[in-house]
């Protein structure tokens, strides 16, 4: 290494130098980042590559770069978050929003490679479980990708899967109340509802985008941004900076704090991320919230309101929701244009009915002007608001500021013709109100106008460019003329000084006048006659007999000099440029009047106009004979010279005037003739030679609304898509339903459906979202013979073997029908029984719908046949007590038409509660029960009512009954099977299976052969279900025994199944795999066959077929989930912790291999290069531990999950999840399998119940126990004067170091402990009281004594504290509150007390109990005070003193280091500490000891209380005012509101 690392070392500092200065042409980038990633993945090299995690992070190109670049950036970066671990938490604010953004790239390799580098930084980092708290929409981004309308491919799909389950199975609980804050509106199951309109949605991109950085690389973020709560703002998390909680106003950044308080990153992260961030809080905190009654606000947003197709507006508004929310959607900008066309097709079929429409319309069309970037996408959206405004008219006024803030934005663009074109609809649409946005549009015209800069030098490139602009700006000019009127002395110097500057331009000093028929001679052309245009919109004077002033502004006279002066001068204008500015003075004489135009410009002007055409050329023209056929007087005149042209206009004014003079009655007016300008002397052929080289811009006809005509469906082509005939494989099925929904938008009346066939065709998530209205509207006009056929189609797709999420389409349809469909009277809904619904429903784990509708079969009578499932959907529900009431309802019901009596008592239907395996985690997708249990007149399967209900104890009792009367009862081994499997009793499970096989195979030969053909047939299938199922119970009963030479018989049958032939579809399709030089053909599996398989791979080291076989379970999972997880998380739940535990298989995997590659291929290495495994198996388990943390707190959801970590996991790995799971188990009333649990760790470590360890057997010289020798000394540890630590010894420390070296080790000593000690409270729970409180006696006292002489670590000391405090707690507990405590009991538990509260002086739960032990004990002497006489009292008053004082300081300690956890508990503490001032203050010492207490109370934790302070104001006892004013005084100066 020596001479080889420096070099390796240097190319890696070339290589971030590379990244970071490089080009990005010539791939050298891209080359860096890929040499990078060598080093990553190689061991030997990682080493190196540490040093320099933040150069390599802050060099990798991750923003605004190719795609490839991008790829390979994340790429690189995955693999360093693999190297880095937690050393990358800084900047994962910075990085996952960047990874987020990938992800909704329609590019499906840019979504893999982001979707494995957010996992592989989930996993290196322990960032799990969060993710979904901190970027809600990172679920629904990834969800978005598993449709099979999406085509993703399966390496895709797979990293979905992967990824879902590195992130870990967020319990779904949490998971809603962070991210629905109400339910959305459009398409939501089966129903459509009004979608709310939110302003926020608008701007997410952008609010988004604040997040992340805008320069090439991720810079380093603030040390702790991660550790943030959840609901951060924007701005917080640019700054890194949150809200002390302790000082309101005070900002300080979490390193800070840390650094202050030495806390660890790792604790810091994982309590506030993985625990509930605030329960380490100070209580008086919480306290005030928790007593005072504050009114809970109501959500200001109004309830989504549901859409009926009796609706006038149905069709249109469901539709425009849905495409809506494509152009919300900046991944699918690929469609905005198909989308604004089919939304300008509505609009134009609505019409004025369309109005409604445009709030959920324009302000997103804008908003996605403003922020896509796709040029041409924005130039299509400016030209539909265009053509919309032709359409809405004055409607489109609330729209006026952001329209224009987009006109303001984009004029200096290349959407400049869009922009004039949408202005000039606009103008004519609201006239009124669009005149105060005229000075917007000035100075956006007088900017363009002023800033050109066009020669004939220029480029030819720029000067096409600025040509076009130009003219595009004078055509808008000419325009919007009508709303100018008070802008047009701005606009006319500034067009004249343009007009200069075009006729003369300076080149190289030279001044040249442009050639005649170029393009800026054109431009000049335009220029004046829009200054010719613009002058005949001023008001004259309406007087016809004033010829001398005729313009009320001084305007004309402006044009007039400067156009004189350009005819005049030294660079004459060409002929097409002379002849528009004579036909401006022209106007200009009209507008004058002849007495001012004679008076002051006529000689000047006829001599300019003799000069210009004498040296221009310009001579009479006279028309060519075969083209001028009929000559008039007027053509003749428009050949004419321009001065020729001139002296006829002046002529004629003149002489208009003087006829206006002689005719008395004035009747005649000139205002129009000045106004039109020279109409009947037009010069216009005398530019004949002018050509258009410019292109003229693109201009959008207004689209008029057109009545459409009642579309007529074409029953034949609809009847074609929806044939089933020829339909088998589930691609068949898929592409049935693509055809039939886009099908059914093409034939639909409603011209809003028709409009969204062809988006459809494209984007398939839109057919789905509107089939139910598709259907509903085509289903309207169809007639008896075609709704049969439909309804026998959809029947046919219920039964075969169609993907769930057509199912569950189908399912919403049938929902949608029955709800909100008018039928006239006619029961609504589909023509389909509702039994097959309700099946369908429970096939599709859609638990709602089969509750209605199994409440609708059980109203209909068929109760018998439905109750089980009525009672396993409301448990599935989270409604147990609907569970219940449906037992007791059954029961009743049944004895009441006596078909069978109950023998069992009442228990059984009263004690269950709700603690059953709410989710089967590893049970296979298809475990629904076959066959019907009968109805009310058949025999009643009560006892898998009770297993449905979770009583498994009464279950199971009921089934083996019924086995023992008859052993081949299928349902009844299946059902015992099941409830053994609940209980842990696994090895019941097998000694069952292996004496039914026969049974659950169904080889009697006698009773198959009595069937028919067709009844033989589905007596196999109904076989070999139960076989199935009954492998799948021994499957998992071997694994959790450890038995694998069985769980490979199991396994090998479940995948080929139990007659040598494959299961489900294994005849359809296999899959390869390649294991060294074999080549394996592995059939498709389902779920649990591919799971147990690579469970026992795993186990036999043989790591790429448990790859293989992993993979095909994903694959079996894949239709399911995806399913389930497009209606609810909640829903998918199960299948979510699948996803989990297949990842953490693969975690196993990748630790085994990496154990193995340490401990041989690397064992030759120096330790300085070999991987650090126990770092590796720590980080392992940290990232396990986060993840179980963010689970859903469930019995099977742990047992699964650490099922799978057992492949890894030794007995004295993470007892605590070992210890929870005993307690969910407990909960759920298996109480076998709780103790299975706790005693196989123990029995691996090879414990003895009765061992030395655990306290039996001690030798009787120890004396562990505190001899108590009188009242004295039992007064003084009250009092605190006299120690009970015990006077441990040489003996005690020998025997001690005797305990440890049986144990192994200390800590595996302490592990021991820690699992005997939840055995006891096992114990206790399950009514072994005796038991368990005289295994915990001995406990409490060795371990006392271990502990002493052990490693002082905080762990130790709270086993020690709690075991203590339990001992006291189950002394007590015979006597409750309200009995005498005789005084030995009171000795045990105050010894056991005091012993808590010394090993712990901060723990709340000591001083708690050791307060209310002592205060029980006053309230017990005080009481007895009163009952005795005075002759015969026999408790001292100094002992009642004693308890008191005692109670005070431990209440006092409580309160001051309680927590919120405890927040509850210390306002209680409160009240009794008040109850001790109040009721013995005047006893000595006990109103000083409180005054002395007050100072380590936060003075806000008397809030809580104060309306009892303030009730005892009046007390005239000196001691208690003593303590009770300076408190109110203090309360008051701090809080005096």
């Amino acid at each position: 290494p020596a001479p080889i690392l420096p070099s390796l070392r240097r190319v890696l500092m070339d290589l971030v130098i590379e990244l970071r200065c490089g080009g990005d042409n010539d791939g050298s980038r891209e080359a860096a980042t890929k040499l990078i990633i060598v080093f990553l993945r190689v061991e030997a090299l990682q080493r190196l590559v540490r040093p320099f995690i933040s150069s390599i992070i802050d060099a990798l190109p991750l923003v605004n770069v190719a795609p490839r670049l991008m790829s390979v950036s994340l790429e690189a970066l995955g693999e360093l978050a693999n190297v880095a671990h937690s050393s990358l938490n800084p900047w994962l604010r910075q990085l996952v929003p960047h990874i987020l953004e990938n992800i909704q790239d329609q590019n499906s390799s840019k979504q893999r490679v982001s979707l494995s580098t957010l996992g592989k930084i989930a996993f290196g980092t322990g960032y799990v479980v969060s993710p979904y708290l901190d970027y809600p929409q990172l679920l629904h981004q990834a969800a978005e990708i598993l449709p099979t309308t999406k085509r993703a491919p399966w390496d895709l799909r797979r990293e979905v899967f992967r990824t879902f389950g590195v992130l870990g199975a967020l319990d779904p609980d949490r998971l809603g109340s962070s991210t629905y804050k109400t339910r959305k509106g459009g398409g939501v199951g089966g129903g459509y509802f009004v979608e709310m309109e939110d302003e926020d949605n608008i701007s997410d991109s952008r609010r988004h985008s604040a997040l992340v950085p805008t320069t090439g690389s991720i810079k380093r973020g603030t040390d702790l941004s991660l550790y943030h709560s959840t609901s951060l703002s924007p701005a917080q998390f640019s700054g890194g900076r949150s809200l002390s909680s302790g000082h309101a106003g005070t900002y300080s950044t979490d390193s800070q704090h840390r650094a202050a308080t030495g806390e660890n990153l790792d604790e810091v992260l994982h309590r506030k991320m993985y625990k509930d961030s605030d329960n380490d809080e100070p209580a008086h905190l919480y306290m005030y919230e928790q007593y005072a009654m504050t009114a809970q606000p109501l959500s200001q947003l109004p309830p989504a309101r549901r859409l009926s197709p009796s609706d006038e507006d149905f069709y249109p508004t469901v539709t425009v929701q849905a495409l809506m929310r494509i152009l919300k959607d900046s991944s699918l900008s690929n469609l905005h244009g198909m989308v604004m066309k089919a939304v300008m097709f509505i609009f134009n079929a609505l019409g004025i009915r369309s109005v409604p429409f445009l709030k959920r319309i324009v302000p997103h069309i804008l908003a996605t002007v403003k922020n896509c970037g796709q040029s041409g996408l924005r130039e299509a959206l400016l030209q539909q608001v265009a053509s919309l405004s032709s359409i809405v008219h004055e409607n489109l006024r609330p729209y006026l500021p952001a329209i224009f803030d987009v006109v303001e934005e984009f004029w200096f663009s290349r959407h400049l013709s869009a922009l004039c074109s949408l202005v000039e609809r606009v103008a004519a649409a609201v006239p009124d109100d669009f005149r105060k946005y005229v000075p917007l549009l000035v100075r956006q015209i007088l900017a363009s106008v002023e800033g050109v800069n066009v020669s004939e030098g220029s480029s030819s490139n720029n000067a096409s460019s600025e040509i076009e602009r130009l003219e595009l700006i004078l055509k808008h000019v000419q325009g919007i003329k009508h709303v100018l009127g008070e802008y047009i002395h701005l606009i006319i110097p500034a067009l004249i000084q343009l007009t200069e500057s075009l006729i003369a331009p300076v080149t190289d000093g030279v001044r040249i006048s442009p050639k005649s028929g170029s393009g800026i001679c054109h431009v000049a052309v335009e220029t004046v006659e829009t200054v010719t245009i613009l002058l005949q919109t001023i008001e004259l004077n309406s007087n016809p007999l004033d010829n001398n002033i005729k313009s009320n502004t001084a305007l004309p006279a402006r044009v007039v000099q400067p156009f004189l002066r350009m005819l005049g001068g030294e660079v004459k204008p060409n002929k097409p440029v002379g002849t528009a500015i004579i036909q401006c003075l022209c106007v200009c004489i009209r507008q004058l009047g002849s007495g001012r135009w004679l008076s002051f410009y006529d000689s000047t002007a006829r001599e300019t106009i003799n000069m210009w055409q004498t040296k221009v050329g310009f001579e009479n023209v006279a028309p060519r004979a075969e083209e001028d056929y009929r000559v008039t007087e007027n053509r003749l005149r428009s050949f004419s010279r321009p001065i020729d042209v001139y002296t006829d206009v002046v002529a004629e004014i003149t002489n208009i005037g003087n006829r206006f003079g002689s005719e008395e009655d004035g009747s005649r007016s000139e205002s129009s003739f000045a106004r039109s300008g020279p109409s009947e002397v037009s010069l216009a052929r005398m530019g004949s030679d002018i050509t258009k080289l410019i292109r003229n811009p693109p201009s959008i006809q207004p689209i008029l609304h057109q009545p459409t005509t009642a579309h007529r469906i074409n029953f034949a082509n609809l009847q074609k898509a929806w044939d089933v005939s020829q339909r088998s494989t589930r691609e068949d099925w898929d592409e049935w339903m693509r055809r039939f929904s886009v099908q059914l938008l093409r034939e639909a009346p409603s011209p809003a459906l028709r409009a969204c066939a062809e988006l459809a065709q494209a984007y398939q998530p839109l057919a789905r979202e509107l089939f139910s209205a598709a259907f509903v509207c085509c289903w309207a006009d169809l007639n008896d013979q075609y709704r049969s056929s439909l309804v026998y189609a959809l029947e046919a797709v219920f039964t075969a073997d169609a993907s769930l999420e057509i199912l569950q389409l189908l399912l919403n349809l049938a929902e949608f029908m029955e709800h909100d469909v008018d039928c006239d009277g006619v029961d609504a809904g589909l023509p389909i029984d509702i039994s097959i619904l309700a099946e369908l429903a429970l096939k599709c784990r859609a638990y709602a719908k089969a509750l209605h509708y199994k409440e609708r079969e059980y109203i209909m009578g068929r109760g018998g046949t439905c109750v089980e499932q009525l009672i396993d959907i409301n448990k599935k529900l989270d409604l147990p007590e609907a569970a219940l009431g449906v037992l007791k309802l059954a029961k009743i019901e049944i004895e009441r038409r006596g078909v069978r009596s109950f023998v069992s008592s009442d228990k059984n239907g009263e004690k269950h509660q709700d603690k059953g395996l709410a989710y089967s985690v590893i049970k296979s997708y298809s475990d629904a029960a076959a066959g019907d249990y009968g109805s009310w007149a058949g025999d009643v399967m009560y006892e898998s009512w009770l297993a449905k209900l979770g009583s498994w104890a009464e279950a199971v009792a009921m089934y083996e009954q019924k086995l023992r009367e008859n052993p081949d009862d299928v349902n009844s081994i299946l059902g015992c099977m099941k409830c053994y499997d609940a209980r842990g009793e696994w090895q019941k499970a097998l000694d069952l299976a292996g004496r039914s096989w026969g049974a659950l195979l169904g080889n009697d030969s006698v009773e198959a052969n009595s069937y028919p053909g067709a009844a033989r047939q589905t007596k196999r299938r109904s076989s070999s279900h139960h076989h199935k199922r009954a492998l799948k119970f021994c499957a998992q009963a071997a694994w959790r025994l450890g038995k694998w030479d069985e769980l490979e018989t199991f396994s090998s049958h479940l995948v080929h199944g139990s007659h040598g032939t494959s299961s489900t579809h294994s005849s359809d399709t296999t899959s390869m795999s390649l294991e060294g030089s074999r080549l394996i053909e592995i059939p498709k599996l389902d779920f649990d066959a591919a799971f147990y398989r690579s469970v026992l791979l795993i186990h036999r080291a043989e790591w790429g077929l448990a790859a293989n076989s992993i993979d095909a379970a994903r694959k079996a999972m894949d239709s399911r989930f995806t399913a389930l997880l497009a209606e609810s998380y909640k829903r998918a739940y199960p299948s979510m912790v699948a996803a989990q535990t297949l990842t953490e298989l693969e975690e196993v995997i990748n630790y085994r291999q990496f154990e193995i590659r340490t401990m041989e291929g690397l064992a030759h290495l120096h330790s300085a290069n070999r991987p650090d495994e126990k770092q590796a198996r720590q980080h392992l388990l940290d990232v396990w531990r986060r993840r179980l943390d963010g689970c859903r707190v469930d019995a099977e959801v742990h047992s699964s999950i650490l099922a799978v970590r057992s492949l890894v996991l030794g007995p004295t790995d993470e007892v605590d999840a070992t210890i929870t799971l005993a307690a969910l188990s407990r909960q759920a009333e298996a109480y076998q399998l709780a103790e299975r649990t706790l005693l196989d760790p123990l029995s691996r470590m090879g414990c003895s119940l009765n061992s030395p360890i655990f306290g039996f057997h001690m030798p009787p010289n120890l004396k562990l126990d505190v001899a108590i020798t009188s009242r004295g000394v039992l007064e003084n540890i009250i009092n605190g004067t006299t120690s009970i630590r015990m006077p441990y010894g040489s003996r005690h420390e020998q025997y001690s170091k005797e305990l440890v070296k049986i144990a192994g080790s200390d800590d595996r000593l302490f592990i021991q402990h820690k699992l005997y000690f939840a055995y006891i409270k096992h114990l206790w729970a399950t009514d072994r009281r005796n038991e368990a409180l005289e295994r915990l006696g001995y406990l409490c006292r060795l371990v006392d004594l271990t502990t002493h002489y052990s490693q002082q670590k905080p762990e130790h000391d709270a086993l020690r504290m709690s075991c203590w405090l339990r001992y006291g707690d189950w002394k007590v507990a015979g006597n409750p509150p309200g009995t005498i405590l005789h005084e030995g009991l009171a000795v045990d538990v105050l010894i056991s007390y005091k012993r808590a509260a010394d090993v712990v002086s901060t723990s709340y739960r000591a001083w708690h109990s050791w307060a209310l032990i002592n205060f029980r004990l006053a309230e017990q002497i005080h009481a007895a005070d009163k009952d005795l006489s005075e002759s015969k009292q026999v408790k001292p008053v100094s002992m009642l003193q004693s308890h008191v004082i005692a109670a005070v300081k431990g209440f006092v300690k409580a309160i001051s280091v309680g927590t919120k956890r405890w927040s509850a508990s210390v306002q209680q503490d409160m009240l009794n500490l008040l109850s001790c001032l109040f009721k013995y203050g005047d006893l000595p010492d006990v109103a000083r000891t409180i005054n002395e207490g007050l100072v380590s109370i936060k003075i806000e934790s008397w809030l809580g209380v104060l309306p009892q302070l303030l009730a005892r104001i009046h007390m005239k006892s000196p001691s208690v005012r003593s303590v009770l004013h300076p408190l109110l005084v203090r309360l008051g100066a701090k809080h005096p509101q």
